[in-house]
């Protein structure tokens, strides 16, 4: 989608660029606040705030989105939702002027920063590496009147350190249907990892396992999507026993996924993995996969479509049984799908509107009311 297309532009034009069909907004429109999503260059931010987007307009709200804001006039919106404002100095002067303008202010906080490992792909553009940096992170922080992540146990760290957290759960939305495509039929039974080029060490963790179970089963195939290193890992295995896939842009995940049978998510138990949310398996979900991961707490609070083990010899048990038992892995399949169903966009929607409407009761607090 070109830059320019998006630059401050309504919600109905983020609509027609998402589904291809608009939806009349409500009628009460006037009862409703007016977002404006401010969001880092980079495709997981521009993303996110589509999808919010997407969602509020389903609602009967006007809403937008800008990574580059020139003037935000404070006359046609209510509510700033900020997506890492702190990696760019135009938008942290944006943040400022909405404040300074009356404007309610919810700072999206999707990576905890302060646990960030330093060899996290997003640490070059937001870790906290630098006092401008920190200084910037922090005046966000200070400046929102409500902060939202999607992990429960990080709305409530930060809620007991006096900030106004909420958790919402993340949700899903589906251009052109991607997520529901017919899935081609197979001959293997594919294993599958989807990740970042930081994982390596939590994937290292259950190599060894996972080779054996390839070892025990011929007719499993090894996929492994997002980092070379971690495809490196493998190397031991018949180039036709595995595939690499590079880093897949939000709209393609759900040709990855597709091409899955057993999604595996190996964490290593981190302070920051415990803070990540259940994105990953609400994706199996949504194409039906099981999952096999490590018990952080955002998988086990899910706890639909797929089996948490610990230590190796779990892993090794579950893994076997996975690829043992069709039946099991149907079952498991459908039951994560019926909860994914349940966090379509359109269902998160109303927590987003709760929110958004307390922020702005609490910027009118603090400022006069506009003109």
């Amino acid at each position: 989608m070109p830059k320019a297309y998006l630059e401050q532009m309504p919600v109905k034009q983020v609509e027609d660029s998402l589904t291809g069909v608009p939806q009349q907004a409500s009628n009460a429109l006037s009862a409703l606040p007016r977002v404006l999503c401010l969001a880092a260059q980079g495709e997981r931010s521009l993303w996110r705030a589509n999808g919010l987007v997407w969602a509020l307009h389903q609602a009967g709200c006007v809403a937008g989105v800008t990574w580059q804001p020139r003037r935000i006039n404070s006359m046609d919106w209510d509510v700033i939702v900020a997506y890492h404002p702190y990696s760019d100095l135009h938008l942290m002067d944006a943040l400022g002027a909405a404040r300074s303008a009356g404007l309610a202010l919810v700072l999206v906080l999707d990576l905890h920063l302060e646990k960030l490992p330093v060899e996290h792909p997003d640490f070059s553009a937001l870790g906290l590496s630098t006092p401008s940096r920190i200084n910037s992170y922090t005046t966000a922080l200070l400046s929102a009147d409500v902060l939202i992540t999607h992990n429960r146990g990080f709305a409530h760290e930060l809620s007991i350190q006096g900030f106004n957290a909420h958790f919402i759960p993340e949700s899903w939305i589906d251009p052109g249907g991607r997520w529901q495509k017919p899935v081609r039929p197979r001959h293997s039974l594919n294993l599958g990892w989807i990740g970042d080029p930081n994982q390596l060490e939590d994937v290292a963790q259950v190599r060894g396992v996972v080779l054996r179970v390839m070892r025990e089963f011929p007719h499993l195939q090894l996929i492994i999507a997002g980092d070379d290193g971690v495809y490196s890992l493998f190397d031991s295995l018949p180039v036709s026993r595995r595939i690499y896939l590079p880093s897949a842009a939000p709209d393609d995940l759900p040709f990855v996924y597709g091409m899955l049978d057993l999604l595996l998510v190996p964490l290593q138990d981190t302070a920051f993995n415990h803070t990540l949310s259940d994105l990953k398996v609400m994706e199996a979900g949504l194409r039906g996969i099981p999952w096999l991961a490590s018990p952080v707490l955002a998988y086990m609070e899910w706890n639909a479509g797929g089996v948490c083990a610990a230590a190796l010899q779990d892993w090794h048990h579950q893994l076997q049984r996975l690829v043992a038992d069709a039946g099991l892995r149907t079952s498991l399949g459908a039951q994560g799908r019926r909860q994914a169903l349940e966090r379509h966009a359109g269902c998160i929607a109303p927590l987003w509107l709760d929110v958004l409407k307390q922020a702005v009761r609490l910027a009118e607090r603090r400022t006069p009311l506009k003109a």
